[in-house]
């Protein structure tokens, strides 16, 4: 995941020109095709569960939680709870359990801190653009957006549905900024 994480933060600060130059380089690409090369081999190893007798009965375990703390280029995490979500995840990436997450898109990411010149302390909750962010949207087998309805007392709610792939297992990040 930190590999991920790293690419996608050099990626977004890289502008168009480099992007094109790098694009052309034979060497950066040979590098990139070198990593890519390993990345798949290693997820595709044998792994501790896909060992064991479970593996044949147990097919896919959901885990819900509010927010998962996997990286600063993804925050939708506070802190503790969140770190923790995102350990059982990568945990279960690198052990070979057949989990998924489902959590909360978060409009805004948790507070970053900034100290003003007085000494005092200023909170501010940066936006979470999901152009911005190492997720995808998630369709459906018609090929459309996948919205879950939530029913409320007169009115429904729909989630979009959001994925991030981390290493073997998959989180399901869910947002209603769905108009």
């Amino acid at each position: 995941w930190s590999q991920t994480r790293n690419a996608w933060l050099v990626v977004q600060s890289v502008g168009d020109p480099e992007l094109d130059a790098l694009g052309r380089d034979r060497d950066f690409l040979e590098a990139l095709k070198r990593c890519r090369r390993t990345r798949t081999e290693a997820l595709k190893a044998r792994t501790w569960f896909g060992g064991r007798a479970a593996a044949e009965a147990l097919h896919l375990v959901a885990f819900f939680s509010m927010e998962f703390g996997l990286s600063e280029a993804l925050p939708i995490y506070a802190g503790g709870l969140g770190v923790l979500g995102g350990d059982y995840l990568k945990a279960a990436s690198d052990l070979g359990v057949p989990v998924v997450g489902v959590g909360l898109l978060f409009t805004n990411g948790y507070f970053r801190q900034v100290i003003e010149a007085d000494g005092s302390q200023r909170d501010l909750y940066p936006p979470n653009d999901p152009g911005q962010l190492p997720i995808v949207p998630v369709h459906g087998s018609d090929g459309a957006r996948l919205r879950i309805p939530i029913e409320f007392p007169g009115r429904t709610v729909f989630a979009r549905t959001w994925a991030v792939q981390v290493g073997r297992t998959r989180l399901y990040p869910l947002d209603c900024n769905d108009p």
